[in-house]
């Protein structure tokens, strides 16, 4: 858990730990503005946002062999994971007396991580989801901006 220094919107789901050694992986930078459902009342201060990444699928795929001009090289074989992030927001509402309220959103995500070409199809692969940082902030009474920087790594 931490604490946004500007306006003291309690974060949690940041990772704790992360892998001391990585051989696939990848980063995502998942950035929205994100609105209130049209039956939630306004937002007066953002309180709480709580983080849960989840998998939903993951699949192995043959791509082609290539270098790009920068230097990157497309191996063959690459994980495309399909996820979503559970987002939880506590506020405190412009209702009077000002009162709490919860609103949960999910945002979908999907990347693909490239891998050695001898990983073959059959094997076992693992997919973990690490939140780097959250960031929030709000944008105005029905809406906010959430920055999520997460890490995708794959064990074999």
């Amino acid at each position: 858990m931490k604490l946004e220094p500007n306006n003291m919107i309690e974060i949690s789901g940041v990772s704790g730990i992360f892998p001391s050694f990585s051989k696939y992986f990848k980063q995502l930078h998942i950035q929205n503005v994100l609105a209130l459902d049209s039956d939630k009342p306004d937002i007066k201060d953002l309180m709480r946002v709580s983080v849960t990444p989840i998998v939903n699928n993951s699949m192995l795929i043959k791509t082609p062999r290539i270098k790009s001009i920068e230097g990157k090289f497309l191996s063959g074989s690459k994980l495309v994971a399909d996820g979503k992030l559970k987002i939880e927001l506590e506020y405190m509402s412009t209702i009077v007396p000002n009162s709490t309220h919860k609103t949960n959103i999910t945002i979908p995500f999907n990347n693909g991580v490239v891998l050695d070409e001898q990983i073959i199809c059959d094997s076992e692969i693992k997919v973990d989801v690490f939140i780097e940082d959250i960031y929030v902030h709000q944008v105005s009474n029905r809406k906010f901006f959430i920055s999520i920087l997460l890490l995708l790594n794959v064990t074999n």
